[in-house]
């Protein structure tokens, strides 16, 4: 039997003949072979005869011929019969798959595995696989083993003489940490090991041994390169060790994670102590390419003025546009002159450089009950002390919990950040805070308040290496603004759930923020804002039909409960007897007629009966049902409004003319809130007669209006803090929509005021009114008057669609004389009132123009009265049009007292 070894070798330079390697080995026979692939590339093939598998192990060199014109060739190869059981590393599924199943890391896995083959050459028999540490961002697996240590060669002179020598064989050795990862950064970790910790080696902390590039027999030469790197650990044994994260998920152990910090910053303090001040700018790190004409080259990596790099920086980040905007990123961060965010905490802010571990992340501190191990020193050099407390805090965020919530919680994170900065810099702040944010976080209490009690330790713990005793912190505020914004580069990666990067984002924020402020600069605006769920409502939401069935759409959900908050808390507050439903349902109902009515108004003023038929087949089709009232879906009686037929059309015209989009949404929405306000003022009260009691809801038209004003200046916003003049409106209107019922009342306990005012509607004189109807009516209308309703079509018709889904047994009023009622009101405010304000107006303005002319004239008595009365219906004939609007400017005094000097002719004439 024989192996066959195929190796692919190039030279550094030109030859004119083919290398010529020669064997120098143990026992073996050993053959080389090497043929010409192209210029300077050959083919090695090494054949070495085997025995059987239990002979001893041996290793192989190949040298280049002395006389050869090459370069020196040294090819060592080794044979070991080392045994690799990885039962423990395998057991857990998702281990196996991660070392089995990925071509990338089933590749690892074998370089590892020959790297332990060649590691073990003369000194292990066997090496078990005991635990598997994911490494950071690299992907990298950490695995440990122990080795059984080979039987030693017994007959050297140190072993005469010494009883029994089965002691010391099939031995236990200390544990392996292996590491294999890419060849480049491998080597990185392995160099600053070499150069910067080897001679700093602490008893807690891993120490790297050996760094290897061997490949199985049979690797493909266009694999990706290698490299392993094997440690020990000193000090203790590994079994019981686990990553801090481990250690910081679980909630018991709150003094365990006190005590790791402890003693990994007591380890780290050796490091710190040799210190230089240095400006901010001079972390090589995180700006390159600063010099004064240079293109500052954030992480080495993005020019954040080039839009292409700028692009790769935030593809991943696009769900916080304020964040990505050139205006921030460019205008903000750099600045038109050199004078952004970063330009001056580069040449303001001077803190202590160095020597830092670099990577110091919850999976590279490994610890136990009395030890920790620190490992990966591939990032190991001179950088800020703080960036090593600051990376810890960072990823302590983003591996330590995992978030759960899926909606936008920043404005949560940003308070809890805030708390955390609060306790950093002044103040000693509980923790009861953190606790009732965790629901909407979607996270445990206990789990999130022992994270954010690790991240205040961390930040204790970097308080003595401070350059400055700043009571802002800005040292410790802008290395960690700068860590934050190197990790969010990770966002579209597994690294850690979107939703905590979401975390690390709000913390950005703040630190932005913060550290603008203390350089002189106005922190970024980002016009965002809390979440205020009444904002998700629009004014175009109430447009359109089956706004019934909308309004239970969004009370099935939380975030539509929490936006129609007022009204969703008046299901099931039940109402008196001349209701038949709760105050919930019966807004729905109300709603409901509502639509219907602004239809057709007239049609639905008239004829009642038809309106409950259209109501009941709209709620149907909407899947809403309501529990009847004492006549719902029955027939309701067709009123007698004979006395309004001619006037019909007018009123058509005027309604139409008047029901606009605006003024059809604004009534929608008092609709939707004029009863909020009956659940805080429902109260019983006995009557003294009869000492029956009844419910009844003093003043909820006023504490209604004050619930939803908020929410109503949201909707209809004005300019600045002041309100609109639609919302004005809309709230006057729910505090005085049960003045439509008063009237209502009033003409149908007194129909001799229904008379009077249906009298002035009559064409041939039109213009009467009993001045108690006056009265009664003309201050509801006019806008300087206290009592005055806004809008008062709408108001009839709000209080028509309000009192149709009223149907309990106590209704005071059958429905047909309140349609009659309301179409009388609506009559005289069109037809009208517009008239009988106008030539109230001229009036006092004629009364002013013929003062005097008793004295003028010389005459006095009944004459110059019937003559002043009949110019005076000339001139209102004259100056005033159906409408209400004067049709010219008041005549001048002198054609008035003519008019009057006319008519006293044709008196005396006559």
């Amino acid at each position: 039997t024989s192996v066959r070894l195929c190796l692919r070798l190039k030279l550094d330079a030109v030859s004119t003949a083919d290398p010529v390697l020669a064997a120098h080995c143990g026992p073996r026979e050993f053959t080389v072979h090497v043929n010409s692939l192209s210029a300077g590339q050959f083919e090695v093939i090494a054949s070495v005869a085997m025995g059987p598998a239990q002979e001893e192990e041996w290793e192989v060199t190949l040298k280049a011929d002395p006389a050869a014109d090459i370069p020196d060739c040294l090819l060592l190869l080794r044979w070991t019969h080392c045994t690799i059981n990885d039962a423990l590393l395998l057991r857990d599924p998702i281990a196996a798959q991660a070392l089995k199943s990925n071509p990338e890391a089933a590749r690892r896995w074998e370089q590892t595995k020959a790297a332990l083959l060649w590691h073990s050459y003369r000194r292990f028999s066997e090496v078990v696989g005991l635990r598997r540490f994911t490494s950071g961002l690299g992907g990298s697996d950490v695995l440990v083993f122990r080795p059984r240590l080979r039987n030693p060669n017994t007959t050297r002179p140190e072993f005469v003489g010494t009883a029994p020598l089965d002691a010391v064989c099939q031995a236990w050795g200390a544990n392996l940490l292996i590491k294999t990862g890419a060849r480049g950064k491998a080597r990185e970790e392995w160099e600053r090991y070499q150069v910067f910790l080897a001679d700093r080696t602490h008893p807690f902390m891993s120490r790297s041994e050996e760094f290897l590039t061997a490949r199985m027999p049979g690797a493909s030469p266009d694999e990706p390169p290698y490299a392993t790197i094997i440690g020990t650990f000193l000090g203790g044994d590994l079994l019981q060790a686990q990553p801090f994260q481990s250690v910081l998920r679980d909630t018991a152990n709150s003094k365990q994670v006190d005590h790791v910090l402890d003693k990994v910053f007591a380890i780290t303090h050796t490091w710190y102590t040799g210190c230089a001040p240095e400006k901010l700018g001079n972390w090589w790190k995180m700006f390159r390419g600063a010099g004064p004409k240079d293109a500052l080259a954030l992480f080495g990596r993005f020019e954040l003025s080039n839009t292409e790099k700028r692009s790769q920086f935030t593809a991943q980040l696009m769900w916080d546009i304020a964040f990505v905007q050139r205006e921030h990123l460019v205008t903000h961060l750099l600045g038109k002159n050199r004078d952004g965010l970063l330009y001056r905490l580069m040449e303001q802010v001077t803190l202590r450089y160095s020597l830092i571990h670099g990577d110091l992340q919850p999976r590279n501190i490994l610890a136990d009950q009395s030890n920790v191990w620190l490992i990966d020193f591939g990032e190991t050099g001179i950088g800020p002390t703080l960036f090593d407390f600051t990376k810890l805090e960072v990823y302590v965020r983003l591996w330590c919990l995992d978030l759960a919530s899926k909606e936008n919680t920043e404005e949560e994170a940003m308070q809890m950040e805030i708390l955390l900065l609060d306790t950093f810099t002044a103040t000693e702040a509980g923790m009861e805070p953190v606790r009732n944010i965790a629901p909407r976080l979607g996270v445990d209490a206990d789990a999130l308040v022992n994270v954010m009690r690790c991240v205040s330790s961390i930040r204790r713990h970097a308080l003595p290496y401070f350059c400055e005793d700043t009571p802002d912190r800005r040292e410790y505020l802008a290395v960690l603004y700068l860590t934050v914004l190197n990790t969010l580069q990770y966002a579209g990666t597994p690294t850690a759930p979107i939703a905590n990067f979401r975390w690390l984002m709000a913390l950005y924020w703040v630190l932005e923020d913060t550290l603008s402020r203390m350089m002189g600069m106005e922190p970024y605006a980002r016009n965002r804002s809390a979440v205020k769920h009444e904002r998700l409502l629009t004014q175009q939401w109430l447009s359109g039909r089956y706004i019934p069935r909308r309004v239970l759409y969004w009370l099935e959900n939380e975030d539509g409960q929490k936006a129609l908050e007022p009204l969703h808390a008046t299901r099931g507050v039940l109402q008196g007897a001349s209701h038949h439903l709760d105050v919930f349902d019966h807004t729905l109902l109300v709603l409901a007629y509502l639509e219907e009515i602004l239809e057709d108004p007239m049609e639905s003023l008239l004829h009642p009966d038809r309106l409950d038929e259209k109501v009941e087949q709209s709620l149907q089709e909407q899947g809403i049902s309501l529990p009847p009232g004492s006549d719902f879906g029955g027939k309701v009686q067709p009123l007698d409004t004979t006395w309004i037929q001619p006037l019909l059309p007018q009123l058509k015209e005027k309604m139409a003319a008047y029901l606009n989009d605006s003024r059809r949404l604004l009534i929608k929405w008092v609709a939707l809130f004029h009863d909020v306000g009956k659940p805080a003022t429902r109260v019983m009260t006995q009557d003294e007669k009869t000492q029956a009691y009844k419910t009844q809801f003093f003043g909820h038209e006023v504490y209604g209006a004050q619930l939803v004003a908020s929410r109503l200046t949201d909707l209809f916003p004005g300019s600045g803090a002041s309100r609109s003049d639609t919302c004005l409106t809309a709230l006057e209107m729910i505090r005085k929509h049960h003045k439509h019922h008063t009237q209502v009342n009033r003409y149908h306990e007194n129909k001799r005021f229904l008379e009077s005012l249906t009298m002035c509607l009559r064409q041939d004189v039109i213009l009467t009114l009993a001045s108690a109807e006056k009265s009664h009516l003309f201050p509801l209308l006019d806008p300087h008057h206290s009592d005055h309703v806004p809008e008062y079509p709408l108001m009839i018709l709000h209080g028509y669609a309000d009192m149709m889904a009223c149907r309990g047994p106590s209704a005071p009023i059958p429905l047909g004389n309140v349609g009659e009622i309301d179409l009388a009101l609506l009559a005289f405010y069109f037809l009208c009132y517009p008239t009988l304000v106008c030539r109230q107006k001229m009036e006092k303005i004629f009364v002013t123009l013929t003062s005097g002319l008793s004295e003028e004239l010389g005459i006095d008595g009944p004459r110059l009265g019937k003559a002043i009365n009949q110019a005076k219906e000339r001139y209102l004939e004259e100056t005033c049009s159906p409408d209400g609007a004067a049709t010219c400017d008041p005549p001048l005094r002198e054609d008035v007292r003519e008019w009057v000097r006319a008519a006293l002719r044709e008196a005396t004439e006559a």
